[in-house]
């Protein structure tokens, strides 16, 4: 490089990759006219969750790096510009600045979750633990939706459920006309508002998420002997049938999906948690099974300075029972809820 020249530039100068050089960068520009006091700044890693900067002087500055043992990728940058940097930042004010959040959904659902937190300012690592696949054992399924005018209620408890169910209509040639006098409940927003884009209103949703706030909601609604159809995964809870029969509906219970295990690798695994995550989240039991087979029990020992955030108790009581901590739980049982219980965590921790 020319220090003659840069020496004599008074607007900003930035250099790449130059940690291994910043004494012999520093000493260059002082021999070269360009004042001790002038600011300096390193940045490592920007934008990242690594994210860090380190400001001084011409003077100070090779010291301060060599001090705080900051190594590349970083930039250096040389100026009054620096002055700036405190009224200019921005990603280290989001509240989840510097937290790595393992992400553990399907492929398809995780970029919600993970667009959330790094909106937030933290680093979403997505590690699928299970995959969602159709039933392809579909006799029973096509028997039932061929008959579905006889149906008083269908029930929707995920997004996935409604998905699946209306693929396997269009599959069947059936109208979605022939809904027309059935009563539809959801368990949630996110369900509601995939039914709603099939053109669909849904009559009942519970203010709680999860089947015991399904039969609460509609004890008093259906009668005895009205048909039920709960369309849902291969692993679903049995809760929900069961009580629906208790109060004298005639339930069918169709897999429409089935949720496998993600084929994912345990070394993978292993190196992701070796490099510091800060919360692992999971939004249904069957992530957390997924994810201790994956791992290995011999291995939990690794979560030990991890935060285990979840959707709500069910998924809670699955993480107790399978030997982990659970630090984060949702108030409201959906994605925004579970984003909203992990950032109010980290901000009390700062407070």
């Amino acid at each position: 490089l020319d220090y003659e020249v840069l020496g004599k530039l008074n607007g900003t100068l930035i250099f790449l990759m130059g940690i291994k050089n910043i004494k012999r960068i520093c000493s260059k520009l002082l021999e070269n006219g360009q004042p001790a006091d002038r600011p300096v700044a390193v940045i490592r890693k920007g934008t990242t969750s690594e994210h860090k900067i380190i400001k001084g002087t011409l003077k100070t500055i090779a010291d301060k790096v060599m001090r705080a043992n900051l190594k590349n990728p970083a930039i250096i940058v040389v100026g009054e510009v620096v002055n700036f940097a405190d009224t200019l930042s921005w990603l280290d004010k989001r509240p989840l600045f510097g937290k790595k959040i393992l992400v553990t959904r399907t492929r398809e659902q995780a970029s919600i979750l993970s667009k959330e937190i790094e909106e937030l300012g933290g680093e979403a690592v997505e590690f699928p633990t299970i995959k969602i696949v159709e039933n392809n054992k579909a006799d029973e399924i096509d028997k039932k939706l061929g008959e579905i005018k006889k149906y008083k209620w269908i029930i929707f408890t995920s997004v996935n459920g409604v998905r699946f169910f209306f693929n396997r209509m269009k599959k069947l040639g059936l109208d979605i006309r022939l809904l027309s006098n059935v009563k539809i409940c959801a368990i949630g927003p996110a369900t509601a508002n995939e039914l709603y884009d099939m053109g669909l209103i849904v009559e009942y949703i519970p203010e709680e998420y999860r089947a015991e706030a399904i039969v609460k909601i509609l004890k008093d609604k259906i009668e005895k002997g009205d048909k039920v159809l709960l369309p849902r995964a291969d692993i679903a809870r049995q809760f929900l049938a069961d009580e629906l029969q208790k109060i004298g509906a005639c339930v069918d219970n169709i897999h429409i999906y089935k949720t496998m295990i993600e084929e994912n690798n345990r070394e993978n695994l292993i190196n992701i948690l070796m490099n510091k995550i800060d919360v692992i989240t999971f939004t249904s039991s069957s992530t957390v099974r997924n994810f201790v087979k994956i791992l290995g029990k011999r291995n939990i020992e690794l979560l030990n300075n991890t935060k285990i955030a979840v959707i709500g108790p069910i998924t809670r009581n699955t993480a107790k029972e399978l030997g982990l901590k659970v630090d984060i739980m949702a108030n409201k049982y959906n994605i925004p809820g579970l984003v909203d219980v992990i950032v109010n965590h980290f901000t009390n921790i700062r407070g």
